[in-house]
């Protein structure tokens, strides 16, 4: 019996050309009675596909057997056999429960923002910025947190300095992220255009995030080299990096955008 058709059964593994649906992890090879063909309820049941539907994880793989019984036609009949999810990032078997408590998860939902922040990046031709942003993604949903911070704090600078030469304004004599953050607010008359203090105290947190950032790099990235003692990085505190590289390269851009098409 099929499924109604608002139940949600995509999965990456899923694959359909001209002839029915498969899955690419199916063993479909192991016995006569095997398969690859799926079809919704299959699909639906599968674990696999429970985790990368509900969780969101593009790391999922594993395998699956398919047995197919009956005649094939109108009477066929499939059941799911044995379900074997893999994690790629941690290469081991894992479960739909083990994968609901994975600290990994959560940057998944934070994805959807970093590729939008990417496409504006390509269309407004920042292309420094949108190499920095996809390396800390990358290093991101990697597991690489120290690489991840370091690519954050380069796409916000390559930001930064994008908008000062296309408004032929030089680079500050120390080529910190906060000396072209001090340029950037000057030029770009962050806060002073509003007489509201708490705009402008606004503007101030974000000069204490992004000194922070700085200062994050120095002593949480991979940026320079470390001793006998190194602190453990966790990813949710590289999730906020690149999150605030994300939101703070967005809000420049576009006041840059504001004050030039006037």
């Amino acid at each position: 019996m099929s499924l109604p058709d608002e139940v949600n059964i995509d999965c990456q593994y899923q694959q359909q050309a001209m002839g029915p649906l498969v899955c690419k992890v199916a063993e479909w090879y192991t016995s006569r009675d095997s398969t690859n063909q799926v079809d919704d309820e299959i699909c639906h049941k599968c674990e696999i596909g429970k985790i990368y539907r509900e969780l969101g994880c593009e790391y999922i793989s594993g395998q699956v057997t398919i047995l197919q019984t009956g005649t094939l036609g109108a009477e066929d009949l499939k059941i799911l056999g044995n379900v074997k999810p893999w994690c790629v990032l941690r290469k081991r078997k894992t479960t739909y429960e083990y994968c609901l408590k994975c600290p990994y998860i959560g940057t998944q939902f934070t994805k959807p923002v970093i590729e939008k922040t990417i496409d504006f990046y390509e269309k407004l031709g920042f292309s420094s910025a949108k190499h920095g942003l996809e390396k800390a993604r990358d290093r991101l949903f990697q597991g690489d947190s120290e690489n991840a911070i370091t690519n954050s704090i380069t796409a916000i600078e390559s930001v930064f300095k994008s908008i000062l030469d296309r408004m032929e304004i030089p680079y500050p004599e120390k080529e910190t992220i906060t000396s072209l953050w001090k340029t950037i607010r000057t030029n770009l008359h962050l806060g002073d255009e509003i007489s509201s203090e708490c705009l402008t105290q606004l503007i101030g947190n974000l000069s204490g995030a992004i000194s922070s950032m700085g200062s994050l790099r120095n002593d949480l990235s991979d940026a320079h080299g470390k001793g006998l003692i190194t602190p453990e990085i966790y990813s949710s505190y590289a999730e906020l990096a690149v999150n605030i590289a994300a939101v703070i390269s967005l809000f420049v851009i576009r006041r840059f955008q504001e004050l030039n098409n006037k």
